[in-house]
Formats: C-alpha cells, sequence, structure tokens
C-alpha cells in the first residue's frame, strides 16, 4: 500500500470517528515504515480521542520538539488540554502563548497537518484560513501536498454546507485523478448536488483502483441507503463485510459493515435486527471499545430507528451505558441514555439521568426537554407546565421555539387544558419547526439525515394527530368512509413519510393500520397489516391488530385465532389491554360471559387503562375497554355496575374526543331498558357551544332511525344541526342524512348549501353528482358533471363520476373523451414506450399512478363498447406506465405493495385478452408476469384453469396447490383439484374434493352441480339423491333454493327423467343467477327430447313440426331477455334451425356454424353443428372430416357434452362403414370421460351385435339400459333382443314387460322378442 492511499485510508477513518481504528492502522504502519510524523500526529489524535489522553499528550510532547511539527503539536495539546475533566490553566496559558511563535516557523507538511486538525474538531474558519497557504493560486496542484491541500478545501467546503461547482473545481487537476481521497471528495460534492450518477462514477473509480479501499464501498452503500435502494445498499454492505474479511494487508474494521449491514435490515427488511444488532455491538467493544462516541453516534441512530422495541433498544441502551463509562461527566451523553430509557417507558430512571446529564451541563437543552416530557407522562402536568414556562423564560425569544419544546406546549395542551384546537395548531408548528431544523441541519451522510429525522419523534407527533379522529371537527368533514379529516390526513401524510424512510418500522404500519381500522377502512387495514406480516410474520402486535380486524367483522373464530399466534410469539402479550379487550369480545360471543368479565376487569387493574398517563394505550383503546365493559355488565344484567364503570368512563374522558362514546354507551344502556326517552334527553342535553354536540346530535338522529324507525325525526335531528351551526360541514352532514333514507332531491339542496359557504371543495361537486344520478335525471347530471368540470377542470373524482355517468347511459365515446382529458401523457411526451419514460421525475409519481386509474377505467369503457383492439391497447399503455411506478416506488414498503397488486391487475387482464384471442402462449406469459408482481390469486386461478385446459397436469397440480395454500377462498381452486383429479382418472379423490366442500357446507350448490356432472362420468350416478337429502337436512329452506332445483334438473336430464328435469328446471327458469342455464337445459332437452340423432326420419329423429320444436322456440325467445347475446345462444338457435327439419333452416344454420368458425376456427359447438347439418344433407363423408378433427383435438371439459356427441357421431359412422376397431376406440375415449355414457355402451354392444357376440353385446346393452335408467325402448329393445339370442328367456321378457309398460304402444317389441320369448320357455 502507497503511502498515498494509507493516507486516504486514514483520513476516511478519521472522518468516521473511528478512533482506535486509527491507532491500531498508524500503530502498524510505524512498524513498518518508521516514525513518520503523519503516523505519530494522527496516532496521538486517535489516542486522545479514544480516552488515552495522557499518551496522546506523551506522544504530542516528543513531537512538539521537532521545529515544524511544533505547531500541529501545540494545537492537539491544547485541545487535549481543554477536554480533560481537570483542565490545566497553567498549561493551556502556556501551549496557547507559544502558539503565535510556532506558526511562524510552519512547513507545508506542518500546515497541511493543522488544517485537518482543524477541520476534525470543528473550526472551519482555521482551516481554510491555512489551507488557502497550500492552494496552487492557478488552481492547479503541482505536489503531493498541494493536492492534500485541495482535496481538504474540498472537505471544507462539504463540512460548511457548499458542495457546489467551486468545491468540484479543486477536485479537477489531471494530477489528483488518481488520488483516493481526492475520488471520495468528489463523490460527496456529487452526492449533495444530486447528481448520484457521477458520484457513483468517483466511488467505482477508487474501487477500480484499489478493490482493498473500504471506505468507498461504505460509502457507495450509503449513496444507495440515501436514494432508497435497499436490495443494492445490503448488496454492498456484504461486499464490504466480505472485504474486511479477506483483507490481509491491513487492519480493516468490520464495524462499518456490520453497521451498514444493521442499518439495511432495521430500515428495510426487518428480518435479523436482533442478531445484527448482537454482532455490531461485539465489533465495537473489539475495535472501538474506548471510543465514546462511536457508542453514542451508534445508539443515537438506531434507537431512532428501531420502533421502540425492546430487544433492539437493549443493545442501544449498552451503547450508551459504554459511552458514559468512557466519558463518565460527558452530559450528552447521559441526556441521549435517559432518552432511550424514555422510549423503554422507563420514566422514573429517565428522569433521574436527565438530572445527572443537567448536574454535568446546566445548559444542556435536552436534558431539560426531557425532563418535562417524562413529567407529562407521569402526569405530573403542573411541574411539567412550570418547568416549561421557567425554560420559556430563559430563552430570549430571538431564536424560533424548537420542535422538542413546541411538542411539549402540544402535550400539556391536550392534556391538561384539552383544547384541541389550540393542539393542533402547536402540532402544525412542530413539523414547521422540525422541517426548518432538518434545512438549517444540511445532513452530508446519510446516518445523519435519519438522525434529525428522527422516524420515532414523527411517529409520536402523528399519533398526535391522530387523536383528532374523533373530533367533531372530524364528523363534520369527514362524514364518510371516503372522507379523511384534514388533522387525521396530516398524521397519516407523515406516516406516510415515515414508513417511506424507514419501510420495515411496523409501529408506524401498525399506526396507520389502526387510523384505517378506526375509520372503518377495513380493506386497507387488512392490506397493511398483511404487509407488517411479510415484513415480520412473528411480530406479535401485528396478529393483534389483526384480531381485533376480525372481530370488526364477526370472524371470532379467526380473532381466536390470531390471539393465539400472537401469544405463542409472545406470551407476555396476553398482559396487553388489547390482548384483554380482543379475549373478552371473542369469550363473549361464544356466551361466556363470565370469563369475559374477568378479562376485562384484569384489564382495567393494567397500567395506564384508567388514567391513561404511561401513554402505552391509546386513547380509543382505552375507551374501548370501559365501553365493553359496561356492556358485559349490562348483559349480566348487572346494571348498577355497568352504571358505576361508564359513569367513570365519563368523567375519565370528559373533554376529550372519544367522551362521546361513552355517552352513546350510556344511552344504549338506556335503550336496553327500553327508556328511548332517557337516551334521547341524555344526549339533548348536550348544549350546541359543546364541543361534543355534533356528535350528540348524530347520536341521536340514530336512535330515532334505527330504534324508532323515524326518518322525519332523523332528518330533523340534521336541521337543527344546521339551524345551530351553519356551516359547510354541517350542511354535508345534513345531506348524507338525506341520502341514508332515500331523499336524494333534498340532499341535493343540502350539498348546495354547503357549496356556498365553501366553493373550493371539490368533494361536494361528487357529492351533488351522486344525488342527481340516484334521481335518475340522468341528463341534469350529465349537465352538471360538466359545469363542474368547467369550474374544476382537474378534479380527477369528479371526471371519473362523469365518465362512470357516461358508460352508465351507454355514451362510451363522451367517457371515453372524458377520462382521456384526465390523462397527464408524460409517457408519451417524449416519445413512445420505455425512451419516453425516463425523464419523468420523482415528483411525478402520484400523476402516473392517476394515469394508471384513468387508464384502467377507460378499459372498461372500451369493454363495454366491445372495442376489442383498444381494451388491450389502453392495457399496454398502462402496463409500460405502471413499471415505470413501480421502480419510482421501490423502497416505499406498503405503497410499493399496493403497486405490485395494480401491475399484476394489469397483467391479469392482458392474459384474459390473450386467451379470448386463443393466444395461449402470450395468457401465459402475462399470467406469469402477474405473479412475478404479486401473489394474484385471480391469476393462479386462471392460470390452473389454462393448464388443465392444456392438459399440463403437472403444472396445473403444482400451481391449484399453491392456490390452495394462499387463497382467501378455496371453492374455485377445490373445484379445480377434482377436474384434475378426474382427467388423471382418480375419480375416487375427483370426488372428494367436492365432498370435502359439501360437508362444509351442504347448500354449496355451485359445488353441487359439479359434483353432479362428475359423479355422472365417473359412472356413480345412485350416489347423487343422497347430496340433495343432505342439502335438505341443513337448510329446511332448501326445497325453495333454485341451486338446488338446478342440480337435481340436471341429476333427473342425466337419467332420462325428461318430465321430472322439465319440471324442476321450469321451476327456476326466471331466477337471476340460475334461471339462463336452466332454460338452456330445458331448451336442448326440447330441440331432442329422445336423445336419438336429429337427422334420422321416422321413429328415433326429430319431427320439425311437432310441439317441442315450438317450445323450444318460445324458450330461445324467453332466453334473449335474461341478458346479452353468448355463442350458447347463438349455437342453441342454430341446433333450433336443425330441428326444424327445413332446408332453408338448415342452410341458415349452415351459414351461421360457419360464421363462428371463421370468428374462431376451434370453437367446438359450431364444428359439431357443421358436422350435424352435413348428416341433415346426408353428406356423411364432409361429416367425417369435421369429427375427426374434433377428435384430435385436446379434451376440454367446458366442451364435454359436445366432445361427446362428436365422438359417438363418428364412431357411429365408422361402424355404418364396418370399421369397428375405429369405432370401438372412440366409444372407450368417451367412456373414459363419462363412464356413464349410454350411448357409447349401446354403440359397444351394436358393434358386438354385429359380430355376433350377443353375451358381449348384452352386457353392453345391460350397461346403456341402466344409464338411460331404464327408459329408453330402443335400448330396451335391443337389450331384450340380444337376451333372445343369448337364450336368456326370461331376462328377455322381463325387459320387454318393462319397455311394453312406459311404451304400450310399442307392438315391434311384443311381437319379435315377447312372443318369440314365451314360446321358447314352453316345453
Amino acid at each position: 500500500m502507497s503511502s498515498k492511499d494509507f493516507k486516504a485510508y486514514v483520513f476516511s477513518l478519521l472522518r468516521s470517528n473511528l478512533y482506535t481504528s486509527v491507532v491500531t492502522e498508524c500503530s502498524g504502519e510505524q512498524s513498518r515504515r518508521g516514525n513518520e510524523a503523519f503516523l505519530q500526529y494522527w496516532k496521538a489524535y486517535g489516542l486522545g480521542m479514544s480516552g488515552r489522553s495522557s499518551e496522546a499528550i506523551r506522544e504530542l510532547e516528543a513531537m512538539q520538539r521537532k521545529r515544524d511539527m511544533e505547531y500541529p503539536a501545540a494545537l492537539m495539546l491544547l485541545f487535549l488540554h481543554r477536554r480533560s475533566r481537570m483542565v490545566d490553566m497553567h498549561e493551556v496559558d502556556a501551549i496557547q502563548s507559544s502558539l503565535s511563535q510556532a506558526e511562524a516557523s510552519l512547513s507545508d507538511n506542518g500546515t497541511l497537518l493543522s488544517a485537518t486538525f482543524h477541520y476534525l474538531t470543528g473550526n472551519l474558519y482555521e482551516a481554510g484560513r491555512l489551507c488557502k497557504q497550500l492552494v496552487s493560486p492557478n488552481g492547479y496542484a503541482q505536489n503531493p501536498v498541494q493536492v492534500q491541500a485541495h482535496t481538504l478545501s474540498a472537505w471544507i467546503e462539504v463540512a460548511s454546507g457548499d458542495a457546489g461547482e467551486e468545491a468540484v473545481s479543486l477536485l479537477e487537476d489531471a494530477s489528483m485523478a488518481r488520488d483516493l481521497d481526492c475520488l471520495m471528495a468528489k463523490a460527496t460534492c456529487y452526492s449533495l448536488q444530486g447528481r448520484k450518477k457521477l458520484a457513483l462514477d468517483q466511488l467505482n473509480e477508487a474501487i477500480a483502483l484499489q478493490s482493498w479501499f473500504t471506505p468507498a464501498l461504505v460509502e457507495k452503500s450509503k449513496m444507495f441507503m440515501s436514494s432508497r435502494e435497499w436490495e443494492q445498499a445490503n448488496e454492498m454492505a456484504q461486499r464490504v463485510l466480505n472485504t474486511s474479511n479477506s483483507n490481509t494487508s491491513y487492519s480493516s474494521p468490520a464495524y462499518e459493515a456490520i453497521l451498514l449491514i444493521a442499518m439495511c435490515d432495521i430500515v428495510y427488511m426487518g428480518k435479523s435486527v436482533e442478531e445484527n444488532m448482537e454482532s455490531l455491538f461485539g465489533a465495537m467493544e473489539e475495535q472501538e471499545g474506548e471510543n465514546a462516541s462511536v457508542f453514542y453516534e451508534t445508539g443515537r441512530l438506531f434507537s431512532r430507528l428501531c420502533g421502540r422495541k425492546r430487544n433492539i433498544l437493549r443493545y442501544t441502551v449498552k451503547m450508551m451505558k459504554k459511552a458514559c463509562e468512557v466519558e463518565p461527566v460527558n452530559s450528552k451523553y447521559y441526556s441521549e441514555l435517559a432518552f432511550q430509557y424514555r422510549l423503554e417507558g422507563n420514566y422514573g430512571t429517565a428522569l433521574d439521568t436527565y438530572r445527572d446529564a443537567a448536574k454535568y451541563d446546566e445548559s444542556n437543552v435536552d436534558a431539560i426537554y426531557g425532563s418535562i416530557y417524562c413529567q407529562v407522562m407521569q402526569g405530573s402536568l403542573e411541574d411539567a407546565e412550570q418547568q416549561l414556562e421557567f425554560l420559556s423564560v430563559v430563552q430570549d425569544g430571538t431564536k424560533p421555539s424548537s420542535s422538542e419544546m413546541l411538542f411539549l406546549q402540544a402535550l400539556l395542551t391536550n392534556r391538561k387544558e384539552k383544547d384541541q384546537d389550540r393542539h393542533l395548531d402547536l402540532l402544525r408548528d412542530v413539523l414547521d419547526a422540525h422541517e426548518r431544523e432538518r434545512s438549517e441541519a444540511k445532513a452530508t451522510e446519510v446516518f445523519d439525515e435519519y438522525i434529525q429525522y428522527n422516524p420515532d419523534f414523527m411517529v409520536e407527533v402523528a399519533k398526535e394527530f391522530l387523536q383528532h379522529l374523533h373530533s367533531p371537527t372530524s364528523v363534520m368533514t369527514g362524514s364518510s368512509t371516503d372522507d379523511v379529516p384534514a388533522s387525521v390526513q396530516t398524521g397519516l401524510d407523515i406516516l406516510d413519510s415515515v414508513t417511506g424512510m424507514v419501510p420495515a418500522l411496523l409501529d408506524a404500519h401498525l399506526v396507520v393500520a389502526k387510523a384505517n381500522f378506526e375509520m372503518k377502512k377495513l380493506d386497507k387495514t387488512q392490506e397493511t397489516l398483511n404487509h407488517c406480516i411479510s415484513i415480520n410474520p412473528a411480530h406479535s402486535d401485528t396478529y393483534l391488530a389483526l384480531a381485533q380486524l376480525h372481530l370488526a367483522r364477526d370472524n371470532f373464530q379467526s380473532a381466536n385465532n390470531c390471539l393465539e399466534q400472537a401469544m405463542s410469539y409472545d406470551f407476555q402479550i396476553r398482559n396487553s389491554p388489547i390482548y384483554q379487550l380482543v379475549k373478552s369480545e371473542c369469550l363473549a360471543n361464544q356466551g361466556n360471559l363470565s370469563d369475559a368479565l374477568n378479562q376485562l376487569e384484569d384489564a382495567m387493574k393494567l397500567p395506564g387503562v384508567r388514567d391513561g398517563l404511561t401513554g402505552t394505550v391509546s386513547l380509543g383503546d382505552r375507551v374501548s375497554i370501559f365501553v365493553q365493559l359496561g356492556g358485559i355488565y349490562a348483559r349480566l344484567n348487572m346494571l348498577s355496575e355497568a352504571n358505576e364503570v361508564l359513569n367513570e368512563g365519563k368523567a375519565a374522558f370528559e373533554g376529550t374526543a372519544e367522551q362521546i362514546r361513552i355517552l352513546v354507551a350510556i344511552s344504549d344502556l338506556a335503550i336496553k331498558k327500553n327508556d328511548f326517552t332517557s337516551a334521547i334527553n341524555m344526549l339533548s342535553s348536550v348544549p350546541p357551544e359543546s364541543s361534543l354536540y355534533v356528535h350528540s346530535v348524530v347520536a341521536r338522529a340514530d336512535i330515532y332511525l334505527k330504534h324508532r324507525h323515524d326518518k322525519q325525526a332523523f332528518a330533523q335531528c340534521y336541521l337543527e344541526l344546521v339551524q345551530t351551526r351553519k356551516t359547510a360541514a354541517t350542511y354535508i352532514l345534513l345531506g348524507e342524512a338525506y341520502m341514508r333514507i332515500q331523499a336524494p332531491e333534498s340532499a341535493i339542496d343540502a350539498f348546495e348549501s354547503a357549496l356556498r359557504y365553501n366553493p373550493k371543495d371539490s368533494r361536494l361537486a361528487e357529492k351533488i353528482g351522486k344525488a342527481l344520478v340516484s334521481t335518475h335525471d340522468y341528463m341534469k347530471a350529465q349537465e352538471y358533471y360538466e359545469n363542474a368540470l368547467r369550474n374544476m377542470p382537474n378534479n380527477i373524482s369528479l371526471r371519473y363520476d362523469m365518465a362512470k355517468l357516461f358508460t352508465k347511459l351507454q355514451n362510451y365515446s363522451g367517457a371515453a373523451k372524458t377520462l382521456k382529458k384526465a390523462l397527464s401523457d408524460l409517457d408519451t411526451m417524449d416519445g413512445e414506450g420505455k425512451d419516453a419514460m425516463e425523464g419523468v421525475g420523482v415528483g411525478d409519481l402520484k400523476t402516473l399512478i392517476q394515469d394508471v386509474e384513468t387508464l384502467l377505467l377507460l378499459v372498461t369503457v372500451y369493454e363495454g363498447s366491445g372495442d376489442v383492439d383498444m381494451v388491450k391497447e389502453t392495457l399496454m399503455r398502462a402496463r409500460g406506465i405502471q413499471k415505470t411506478v413501480m421502480e419510482m416506488a421501490r423502497g416505499q414498503g406498503e405503497g410499493k405493495s399496493k403497486q405490485t397488486k395494480v401491475a399484476s391487475e394489469i397483467c391479469y387482464a392482458l392474459a384474459q385478452c390473450a386467451e379470448q384471442e386463443k393466444d395461449d402462449g402470450s395468457a401465459l406469459e402475462y399470467y406469469q408476469e402477474a405473479l412475478d408482481a404479486s401473489v394474484h390469486e385471480p391469476s393462479m386461478l386462471s392460470l390452473s384453469k389454462l393448464h388443465l385446459r392444456k392438459h399440463n397436469l403437472t403444472e396445473c397440480e403444482e400451481m391449484t396447490q399453491t392456490l390452495l395454500r394462499v387463497a382467501s377462498k378455496k371453492e374455485e381452486a377445490t373445484m379445480i383439484m377434482g377436474d384434475l383429479m378426474f382427467l388423471k382418472s382418480d375419480y375416487e379423490k375427483a370426488t372428494q374434493q367436492y365432498r370435502n366442500l359439501l360437508a362444509k357446507n351442504p347448500n354449496n350448490y355451485v359445488a353441487m352441480e359439479k359434483l353432479v356432472s362428475l359423479l355422472r362420468r365417473a359412472g356413480k350416478l345412485s350416489e347423487i339423491p343422497e347430496l340433495f337429502e343432505q342439502a335438505s337436512s341443513a337448510d329446511p329452506r332448501s326445497s325453495s333454493h333454485s341451486g338446488l332445483f338446478y342440480a337435481k334438473g340436471l341429476y333427473h336430464k342425466y337419467t332420462n327423467n325428461i318430465m321430472d328435469a322439465i319440471k324442476n328446471f321450469n321451476l327456476i327458469r326466471r331466477d337471476g343467477e340460475w334461471g339462463s342455464k336452466a332454460l338452456e337445459n330445458m331448451i336442448e332437452i326440447y330441440i331432442n327430447p329422445d336423445g336419438a340423432n336429429m337427422w334420422e326420419e321416422g321413429e328415433g329423429g326429430v319431427d320439425g313440426n311437432n310441439e317441442s320444436v315450438r317450445v323450444a322456440e318460445k324458450l330461445l325467445r324467453e332466453l334473449e331477455l335474461l341478458g346479452p347475446k353468448t355463442r350458447k345462444h347463438e349455437t342453441l338457435e342454430n341446433f333450433h334451425l336443425l330441428a326444424t327439419r327445413q332446408k332453408a333452416n338448415i342452410d341458415r344454420a349452415m351459414a351461421s356454424f360457419l360464421s363462428m368458425l371463421e370468428a374462431d376456427k376451434d370453437h367446438l359447438p359450431a364444428l359439431l353443428g357443421v358436422s350435424t347439418a352435413f348428416m341433415f344433407e346426408k353428406a356423411s363423408n364432409k361429416s367425417r372430416n369435421y369429427l375427426k378433427r374434433i377428435a384430435k383435438m385436446p379434451y376440454n371439459q367446458e366442451y364435454a357434452e359436445e366432445f361427446e356427441k362428436s365422438y359417438l357421431m363418428l364412431a357411429e359412422i365408422y361402424v355404418g362403414r364396418g370399421k369397428f376397431d375405429l369405432a370401438q376406440e372412440l366409444c372407450k375415449k368417451c367412456l373414459g370421460f363419462n363412464m356413464s355414457c349410454a350411448g357409447a355402451w349401446d354403440l359397444m354392444g351394436v358393434i358386438m351385435e354385429k359380430e355376433c357376440s350377443y353375451k358381449d353385446a348384452a352386457e353392453c346393452y345391460e350397461k346403456s339400459w341402466a344409464f338411460e335408467h331404464e327408459a329408453s325402448a330402443s335400448v330396451g329393445f335391443k337389450l331384450a333382443f340380444n337376451y333372445l339370442k343369448a337364450k336368456r328367456y326370461v331376462e328377455a321378457i322381463d325387459i320387454s314387460n318393462k319397455v311394453l309398460s312406459m311404451y304400450p304402444d310399442y307392438p315391434k317389441i311384443r311381437q319379435e322378442i315377447l312372443q318369440k320369448a314365451m314360446e321358447s320357455l314352453r316345453p
């Protein structure tokens, strides 16, 4: 390692405050190079800064004897003496007096060392003054000292907050191009200028010059952190660690590598944080064990990022204790230690430690702020207020108040004065002050940026904002679930910023989830909690929140399961008030009220529930415990206890935003006694000037509506509110009240009144538009939207509503035109596709997300108009923009999760388009892309179906198994697994899948329909009636269920019981869910009642003029009324035309089938239709060609009936031509898919009969007869005939009598079989 490179490395260690490492490196280099001044000087500095001042002073006193080192040595001696616990003023004065004389004899090297020392100790003015003596006047560095001076000047510019072009110009000399310290300085300058690519180029060049130079790798990792590219930052950190471990040329500290890894983990991944903290603390003790500043800075950083997790704070507290141990009188270190005790909730110890900090430095403002905070948290509000007032007086007032002081004022205002408006004003001032402080601090590296941002403090501020969730202002400005009060939105925006900075901070995500939960946004809550689980699947608080969510959805079993999971990860969670609250609700739901009561009484005894002093239990949860306890007492008829606890709550929460919940609970108690008047009177007693007045009016109105069903009194409550407070907010409440009681005209008047008070409120325009639409006055609604958009052209929501109205009116061009105006066209400004998106900045992210939403709405418009090409084109454009959105949202945690789902939805829609176009390859790619983006259940389901249709059974099974693991609803996946097992000929497993579904819900008629078809194909028709009995037993009202009638109709159809099939289908033919399918089955039956070959004339064929064909025509007209015409409908119409047996109709049907084949050449029903039409025309050769084409197609269960008919038609043609082997093969193929296929068994019997194998023929006819439910005259005749030929006369007589009993007008069997069989029996 060259001297120049070693110096660059030492300077990097010095800038990172790694003083012990500096001592180690300089000592090692001294053993190789001797006692050089540079090595001796910086070794002394390292010794002094790591607590070994006496050793450093000895080194420096020896150096002071050298003339050119006298001044830099004196500077450091003066600095170290002043840092000593006991300052030797005599020595300080002596050194001070010698400085002027020593400076006169400075050499260039001495000047450079002195300037560097001043820079490191923060004296930038002196550092700059000395550097100017060395910097070349012409700007060119002509020797190594000037190179270092230029570089140091640039570092000074950076430290002073000026990393502009002047700093870079100092480093442009060609002689500096291969200097490592120069490259590091240039990288830092470019980074601070926001020129990331240039900065990375400098670091890459440094790494290329010296691969061992870990400072460049460290800075590169930090740079990726600054741009929130956490995967790359972590990868670079791992590289630092590998380089540190493998390097033998010098003792590279692993501390920085582990620090970077731990930082990536705690901020982004959240996986192995505790293990990393243990490794980090070990590395610090080993490498910087006497360096208090390293322990201080590291502990300070991680304590603000850990979300107050005790397992992490344990390590940060150890770090701060170590710092205090090394420097026992450093007030700053004690103040930070107290802060971390504070984070643990240990306010008593924190207060004592803050007093110690103040003892060592009475001017330590942080210690005073911290003491006041602890007093507030302990409930000593008077003491806290006095201290804060004293501090305000002491401060001169020339400087603006700090964010910490303003926050303390906000806390006192909320807790002592309960002044909510003042509280909000102070919180807004806190945000302004915090932003000002960050701007003034000008962080030069990512760790400082995180410390100055202080995520923990920001979460605390956000929680204070969110306390106003149920304030009167919130009710008035956010009365619908879509509206978010301004104060709450501010809190959510802060948390969004926090999770953008620290994606793995579960505490922030859980606060967001809690807020959404309180606002009844349960889907958003679920999404946030799922994201929390993806970060840390073993986080007990997340499962606790999930339990609350399941409770809100009345899913008590899932709530209980979540509680069990929470306790499995943290047994102490059972002592949490939230756990007790949720557990009590689960127990109460099970009817175990006494245990529920015990849980809540235990919860009331926990710290912070009654008094709220600890701050660990939110105001909302405290109120919930009081309300729930009162409710349990009431259910147990312990009404006096209920009154007592609720009255205690009324006193405890007086003046808070949550007090109204207690009042409502008291009124509910009165309602339980049927004392509605008392409930109303109590709520009416709240005076109009009270902050709870709006809440009380809303609660009173709900009693009128829900319990007295008095709509007039309900509306009157809101009218009184408007008369008392004529504001936009109260008129909005009135309008929404009118909408609840279906009075849209009055609602419109109220919203218009609100608009007069607040003309800029875009939400009001949306509400008025929706109200107009609900009156069905579409023309007026359209006119209103047009006028509103002229006044508010940038209101996207309004534009969306107008487009939806156009779509509803089937004015698709108007809808498309409206939506296109909402597009920013950022993706097409400079070109097409990816190149056009390269210039898009981070500030455009929201615009791009909005563009994607607009394009997806535009897709629905094009789908409605049937413009398939535009659907695909729009989706492709949305896909391109979404890729850019995904790149820009990288590292944003929950925000990224949401965008990945949007990307999946787009790819899923494209895959569906591809499937419609029969482009299975593209569909497969799009489905896979959707799954690469996120776990997307619809894509998994469709991909399983696609694999099943293409007979990719292995891939289908793998995907279906995955779907069964992740799906929230497993019905469809189970059905696919059943179909898959059937195709594998595993009939038992196939039917078991459906039986499992029906075991859970015997009235699941979708599964029953599938199982009926499956049992038929498995040859187990006899097992079907049992399903109907189970459904009837499970639900006595099932006798009126359309799904059951449909399943019975199918069963009777399959068993050739045509009359009962028609009867069941007819009962539900007008049903919204099952009607279309029932009609289709009825039409199929009436077109061909006997199931014989349609084209055959006479006995088996269809008479074109008979009544059944006319009934089919009538039912087809009825089918038209149920919805848009489908291909199935068109197919049935064509077969009806064939059934008329009229030449013109047959030609029409043929033309229609051929037209369908032009659109889709492999459309199976159309191919079968053409084949059938050719049979009517006696063109069996042409028919055979189409049927052979069908026989080669892969089997698809969607067209199971059509495949079956096609196989049998072709087999029959082969039988007619004597090709028995081919016919038999087709029959077996048919039976492979449907073992109950009577036609296949019948045709097999015909083949055996023609081969004179009457015994085998009889066996085949027996099966056909059984599967025809012994109701087919033709099959009965053939069976009896073969019995006769096989000399089984008794069986022949039995079958003949059965046929004659059903068909008395069937004389053929009497003459040709019955009489002959009887004669053969006579002796």
